[in-house]
């Protein structure tokens, strides 16, 4: 449920994005920044959220992402300024949703799941954002003709109130700090050896995490990811801010009979295909190298954006966001995992929250980037191609992790 309804707070943005401008008398390129902040502010508060988990615990800080939400809610469905706009909308939500999917999410399936269970619970959680696209975003899609941008604003603020509140007590309750003895990192000899990739023995707790922070810099190996999973970021924020704009650009429509069915119909898909992909990647883990599969779905997604950026009616479209449902958890799934295996449990939240910073500061210029490339050529061409140049970094990325690590299987 909490990842569900997390999920409404890009996917609203996303559906009313083409009407912003208006709302607020605002460009298409700052209604973009406004969605780049937003990413933005999402990276610099994984690394705090990151921290809070390791030192609070996982669940409480679940609590505090609803509580932020309902605050931000509230300001967006009350308020008629872009300064508390940004506020609202792109600091108090970002926060949000940052406390209440991946990473908390991560560390708590660490403390609680037995290491075989692991990676089937991380899968089956990530599912939420699936099931958002399946169940909420058709509609948002429908409420965008009937109820207001604002209007709606308060309709979420109340859900978490009455919905989310009791389930972030629960998890305080049920899954306190520590509430189970989490696992030493899964290292292999040659990464247990390597002076660069680990925290050394007999180092004080709190010099550790200054190590680690040095070790971050440092360590080719996790540049790599790091490199790898912008190209993810930059993908990601093409779903979450400009799919829906393309998308109500298609001019050759062979199968629906308007925009909005259309619209609806490939964000279904879309999370359809998500939930088969996840059970897919799943599979694939156990069965290839990590680093092998990461580079594939980076060579997949680069295709079909270039596609994208060739044909412009709703059939292709259809297919091609089918094909990007089955890649579109498995980069994050992946890259997750493997963050949390390379660090000891002191400090994976921390790791991990540094991980999603460097993703969403591609996320800031992807979302940045489409609406500049828009408004100057009312088109999406030059992003999609950038995309597709990104997409090809993020595998060769991948591809250099495998031939340079030691390669990881589940």
């Amino acid at each position: 449920m909490v990842t569900i309804l997390a999920s409404a707070i890009k996917s609203v943005y996303q559906i009313y994005f083409a009407d912003l401008p208006d709302i607020y008398g605002l460009s298409r390129a700052q209604v973009s920044m406004l969605g780049a902040l937003f990413g933005l502010c999402v990276g610099i508060f994984s690394p705090i959220t990151g921290w809070l988990c390791d030192t609070y615990g996982a669940s409480i800080t679940i609590l505090s992402g609803i509580v932020a939400a309902i605050l931000g809610f509230y300001g967006i469905a009350t308020c008629h300024t872009l300064p508390l706009l940004i506020l609202c909308f792109s600091v108090l939500l970002s926060y949000a949703l940052t406390a209440m999917t991946v990473i908390p999410f991560g560390v708590l399936i660490d403390q609680v799941f037995s290491s075989n269970a692991k990676n089937a619970s991380y899968t089956l959680l990530a599912n939420g954002t699936a099931i958002g696209f399946i169940v909420l975003s058709p509609l948002w899609v429908y409420l965008n003709g009937v109820v207001a941008w604002q209007p709606l604003n308060a309709m979420l603020c109340a859900t978490y109130l009455i919905i989310l509140v009791p389930i972030g007590g629960y998890f305080c309750k049920q899954f306190p700090q520590n509430s189970a003895p989490m696992p030493q990192p899964h290292l292999g000899k040659k990464n247990a050896s390597s002076k660069k990739d680990n925290i050394a023995e007999n180092v004080p707790p709190q010099l550790q995490t200054i190590q680690t922070f040095k070790t971050l810099l440092l360590s080719k190996r996790y540049a790599l990811l790091a490199l790898s999973f912008g190209g993810c970021g930059m993908a990601m924020a093409f779903i979450d801010v400009h799919l829906v704009a393309l998308l109500n650009t298609v001019s050759v429509l062979q199968v629906f009979s308007s925009s909005d069915a259309f619209v609806a119909s490939s964000l279904s898909i879309l999370g359809i295909t998500e939930l088969i992909g996840s059970v897919l990647i799943l599979i694939a883990i156990k069965r290839y190298n990590f680093y092998m599969v990461l580079g594939l779905l980076y060579l997949i997604r680069a295709v079909i954006f270039w596609v994208m950026s060739l044909l412009l009616t709703d059939t292709v479209y259809i297919v091609l966001l089918a094909l990007f449902g089955l890649t579109y958890m498995g980069t994050v799934i992946i890259s997750s995992l493997l963050c949390l295996r390379w660090y000891g449990a002191a400090i994976k939240g921390r790791m991990f929250g540094m991980l999603f910073f460097v993703h969403q500061l591609f996320v800031f210029f992807s979302v940045w980037l489409g609406g500049l490339g828009f408004d100057i050529s009312s088109t999406y061409q030059s992003y999609l191609m950038a995309l597709v140049v990104m997409c090809l970094i993020a595998a060769a990325a991948s591809f250099t992790l495998y031939a340079t690590d030691k390669p990881v299987h589940a």
